[in-house]
């Protein structure tokens, strides 16, 4: 047997991207099937967050957690990230223990049943294939090729491919159950996976095996690209929370909608119009309108949205890459927006987007 891969239990604090690894047991990594047979305990990530805040393994109260994992294959880093997988799955438990032990054949009436259901899935439901095969799922390559190339075969006949992989691959399994748990994907899921594409660097520094978490590192100090992602990702988080008519179009331009605010904070609100250029405005109230068309779209209409969400997204942190010499302008818009709010924005709704108080 090869040596077998780690994996993470991540924790992301959305307000300013710090990251750790929550240990689970001794070992900072284990196996996927320890964290599957752990979070498979909570309901969801808010009683899984209460649940370690409890422990003392987290503190903050706003957490995004993921599972991360690394192989190295000629000298290249790969990084495998992961969404949790709750209750609602934990029939998955028993095949877990089973894999754990190297013993997952003893869970084959099981795992044919996911696979079959998969595969009728894939057939009834046109959009589930089309997520599937365009990569936006966390399955195999391996499987999603077989797909892709099978359009009206039997989806259910790749478990007796190549010696039946198909049945003993856990993780394989788990990511089947992960995709269809996800089948209406909303904006949060996007936005979490954008924010922790912009920290690969530090993921893939905290989850190598060689890693001293008591140790700063030299590279830690100096890792210039990863402050600035998240600058980049502190504005972002900013900006996907706007209300979707902060903006405002007219002949001369897109401009802040003054009528959003108070007339004493006119200085204030001169200050917003002028320091997003137009063309990151432009980008903005695109992201806006696509995500609230993401969570307002009922599946199977939402692949759409998702694909332009994620290019609204990448497309805003082109842009400030490629102009670095704005982010001091973005960071102060952000600071002064975040300011007035209150003033004139209500509570977040369930999504954590600012709603507009009532005129």
């Amino acid at each position: 047997m090869g040596k077998q891969n780690m994996y993470y239990l991540m924790a992301r604090d959305r307000k300013n991207d710090d990251l750790s690894v929550v240990k689970i047991n001794e070992r900072r990594g284990t196996t996927l099937e320890d964290i599957d047979l752990f979070t498979t305990s909570f309901k969801d990530s808010s009683e899984l967050e209460e649940k370690l805040r409890e422990l003392g393994l987290v503190t903050g109260h706003d957490y995004d957690f993921f599972i991360a994992s690394q192989s190295k294959l000629r000298g290249e880093t790969k990084l495998k990230k992961y969404e949790l997988l709750y209750s609602n799955n934990d029939f998955i438990k028993d095949i877990a223990k089973n894999s754990k032990a190297n013993k997952i054949t003893k869970s084959e009436e099981k795992t044919d049943r996911i696979l079959d259901h998969f595969a009728y899935l894939l057939q009834a439901k046109p959009a589930l294939y089309e997520l599937v095969v365009s990569g936006k799922t966390n399955i195999y390559d391996k499987y999603v090729k077989y797909l892709a190339f099978s359009r009206y075969d039997p989806a259910s006949t790749i478990k007796y491919k190549d010696g039946g992989w198909a049945r003993a691959s856990y993780p394989l399994i788990r990511n089947i159950l992960d995709a269809t748990s996800n089948i209406v994907r909303k904006y949060s899921l996007s936005s979490d996976k954008f924010h922790r594409s912009l920290l690969d660097q530090s993921i893939i520094r905290i989850t190598d095996s060689n890693y001293d978490e008591n140790q700063l590192s030299f590279f830690d100090m100096l890792d210039t690209e990863q402050d600035y992602n998240k600058l980049i990702s502190k504005s972002i988080n900013t900006f996907e929370k706007l209300p979707q008519d902060i903006f405002v179009k007219t002949n001369e331009g897109i401009h802040i909608n003054s009528t959003m605010f108070l007339e004493n904070d006119v200085e204030d609100v001169v200050l917003l119009d002028k320091y997003l250029p137009q063309e990151l405005m432009l980008r903005i109230d695109m992201l806006l309108k696509h995500r609230d068309y993401l969570d307002n779209s009922s599946y199977p209409f939402g692949n759409t949205y998702i694909s332009s969400v994620e290019s609204d997204l990448e497309g805003i942190a082109k842009y400030l890459k490629d102009n670095k010499g704005q982010i001091s302008r973005v960071l102060e818009w952000c600071k002064t927006y975040e300011s007035m709010k209150e003033k004139v924005l209500g509570d977040v709704d369930e999504r954590g987007y600012q709603k507009r108080k009532k005129q």
